[in-house]
């Protein structure tokens, strides 16, 4: 079996038996009316993390950093509906007021990550295709 072979049998296999791991997961987590703890699954925390807050119309209000302590204050922004964090670095989530602790992650990140192992495994192919044919 050739090099090409082997890299697109160990791409498939690779894609195929991830599993999802949420050990740097990005949370929102209400402390009190007005104020949430952004923060990852172990603990810590960026604070160069951007909250971006949006009312019922999805129209932005304002976006600001996280204090020194992953703290965010929207108690000042009474129209507010709906948060979102992002530390720039792949990590976001959002959370609507009033809702519990908030899991959740961008589906459009995992819509890119599928992209692009797609399009490695078609260059694959079409790499394969080529070096059989000649």
């Amino acid at each position: 079996m050739n090099v090409l072979k082997k890299l697109i049998l160990l791409i498939v296999i690779f894609s195929l038996s991830s599993t999802v791991v949420y050990g740097h997961r990005m949370l929102i987590e209400p402390i009190e009316d007005g104020m949430v703890k952004v923060y990852y699954a172990d603990g810590s925390f960026s604070n160069t993390t951007q909250v971006m807050v949006y009312d019922t119309s999805n129209n932005l209000i304002v976006s600001e950093r996280v204090n020194d302590e992953g703290y965010f204050d929207y108690a000042s922004y009474s129209d507010a509906h709906k948060l979102v964090a992002d530390d720039g670095l792949g990590h976001r989530v959002e959370w609507q007021v009033g809702d519990p602790i908030s899991y959740s992650s961008s589906f459009y990140y995992w819509l890119k990550i599928v992209i692009v192992v797609v399009i490695i495994i078609g260059i694959g192919l079409i790499f394969y295709i080529r070096q059989k044919r000649s």
